[in-house]
């Protein structure tokens, strides 16, 4: 008897539906299972809750690292604003402001998502102060319309422009 050749065109071909029709039996046995499982919805809401932390590390002027209550770190993009670049014009004074507003202290975050990098995206304060608006304000943001709506942000935003800050 002879062993199957898996350089059979035929074999590899009948294998690649095998495969296929078990991943895809996988996947839905996997969305059945979690759009079912009450426990499993709710661990994903739980990712998403607000906390408090202390702000460890600032990488550039819309993110920051989070150290939670349970020791975790968090990567933290804010949510709603864009800085420039630290190499751009006004990179290093939205990176110093950012600094300036939360490293070392206690902030609160409110997470909204987590981008395609994983990071959390959130809503930071730091003694009830909204650490975007607070960047927008000083004109060293872009307000992020196409992921956020806020008036607050779209006037802070407009009143730096205004002033001519940043």
């Amino acid at each position: 008897m002879t062993r199957p050749s898996f350089r059979s065109p035929e074999l590899r071909a009948l294998l690649l539906c095998a495969a296929l029709g078990a991943c895809a039996a996988l996947d839905a046995g996997c969305k059945d299972e979690r759009s079912s499982s009450p426990s499993s919805s709710s661990s994903s809401k739980r990712r998403l809750r607000p906390f408090s932390g202390k702000a460890v590390r600032i990488s550039d002027g819309d993110t920051l690292h989070v150290r939670g209550s349970e020791g975790r770190r968090h990567k933290i993009r804010l949510h709603g604003v864009d800085t420039p670049e630290r190499r751009q014009p006004f990179g290093k004074e939205a990176h110093t402001l950012l600094r300036t507003l939360v490293e070392g202290k206690t902030v609160r975050v409110t997470p909204v998502t987590r981008d395609r990098y994983r990071r959390l995206v959130a809503r930071v304060s730091v003694s009830g102060r909204d650490v975007g608006e607070e960047l927008l304000a000083a004109g060293l943001a872009w307000h992020y319309r196409r992921y956020d709506k806020s008036e607050r942000y779209a006037a802070a935003e407009k009143r730096a422009r205004a002033e001519r800050r940043g």
